[in-house]
C-alpha cells in the first residue's frame, strides 16, 4: 500500500507485463473509489471500470487537440472518466465523486 497527498490518499499500484501502471485508490475500509493508469498501451478499461464501463462508453466523446493529443472526458452523475493519448503514451483516471474521502479531491488522483 502506498500513500500520497499528505497521507490522505492510499493506493495499490501494479504494473503488468506490457508496462501499464494501474493505481487503485482505496478508502479506509478498502473500497476502491478511483483508479488511474499510464503506459505504452491502453489497459483493459472495461475490466478496470467493471459495472461502470457502459456509462463510460455511452458518454465517451473523443476530442482531438494539438500535437497528436487525443482526449476524452465523461462525467455521468458521480462517475468521471478522463482518458488521454499522446505520442503512444496512454493515461487516464476515473473516480466516483460521491465516494472521495474527506479531504481528497480529484487532483489527488494521478
Amino acid at each position: 500500500m502506498h500513500q500520497a497527498g499528505g497521507g490522505l490518499v492510499d493506493y495499490r499500484e501494479t504494473t503488468d507485463a506490457h508496462g501499464i501502471v494501474v493505481r487503485q485508490y482505496v478508502d479506509s475500509s478498502g473500497a476502491v473509489y478511483a483508479i488511474s493508469w499510464h503506459g505504452p498501451a491502453m489497459p483493459n478499461v472495461q475490466a478496470l471500470l467493471g459495472a461502470y464501463f457502459e456509462r463510460f462508453r455511452s458518454g465517451a466523446s473523443a476530442t482531438v487537440g494539438d500535437a497528436g493529443l487525443h482526449a476524452s472526458r465523461v462525467a455521468d452523475g458521480d462517475l468521471v472518466v478522463e482518458n488521454r493519448v499522446r505520442l503512444r503514451q496512454f493515461s487516464g483516471r476515473a473516480w466516483l465523486a460521491s465516494a472521495l474521502p474527506a479531504g481528497v479531491s480529484s487532483s489527488d488522483i494521478e
